[in-house]
């Protein structure tokens, strides 16, 4: 059976930069969205790793931007 992957969510903060997380639950994607500073969030998904995992957010990200 293979294995989907590592779960991951990213944030955008006012800056423009994006932060890619590793999941861990719920409740730390809810205190970042009260975040002044936290534009948007990405809801969870599986990587292979962090690089991945910033590969698929950039690439949705430069998608939603055009």
């Amino acid at each position: 059976m293979k294995s989907k992957g590592i779960l991951f969510w990213a944030y955008l903060d006012e800056q423009g930069k994006v932060y890619v997380k590793r999941y861990v639950n719920d409740r730390i994607i809810r205190n970042f969205e009260s975040m002044p500073y936290v534009k948007g969030i990405f809801d969870p998904f599986y990587a292979r790793d962090m690089h991945e995992a910033r590969i698929m957010v950039y690439a949705r990200y430069i998608q939603e931007l055009n």
